[in-house]
């Protein structure tokens, strides 16, 4: 009977810890991976404390963003550096970033790129 109750305790707190939430905080530094299904796009995201930089699947595009958290589920991008056609242009433009939610390791991000309407919605997952 000990035995059985200390398995049903270690699957219930290892269960526990597997779904345990993060905040917002915890996808500040890391390597995540992303992609948008509408457009196509892959990528991978490597972030420290000042910058970010995103490789692109497949095309060899590499941009480079200095990062600035406003608080802890918001923060800009203004780009540095890009051999990407699709960001020329933006290179004063700074990109404001809203975590919009948390679920495990997948977070859903939000982009608004001022001068422009449109909103772009991201799903990035940390890569531990």
């Amino acid at each position: 009977m000990k035995r059985t109750l200390l398995l049903i305790f270690s699957l219930l707190f290892f269960t526990q810890l597997s779904a345990q939430e993060h905040d917002c905080d915890y996808f500040k530094t890391g390597q995540f991976r992303v992609s948008d299904e509408a457009s196509g796009y892959e990528g991978m995201i490597e972030r420290d404390d000042n910058y970010q930089t995103e490789y692109t699947k497949g095309s060899g595009h590499i941009s480079k963003y200095k990062i600035t958290w406003i608080d802890d589920c918001n923060y800009e991008l203004l780009l540095e550096e890009s051999n990407n056609p699709a960001t020329k242009g933006y290179e004063e433009i700074p990109f404001l970033v809203s975590i919009l939610e948390v679920n495990g390791l997948d977070v859903t991000i939000e982009i608004q790129i001022p001068g422009n309407d449109n909103l772009y919605q991201f799903v990035m997952t940390k890569v531990e």
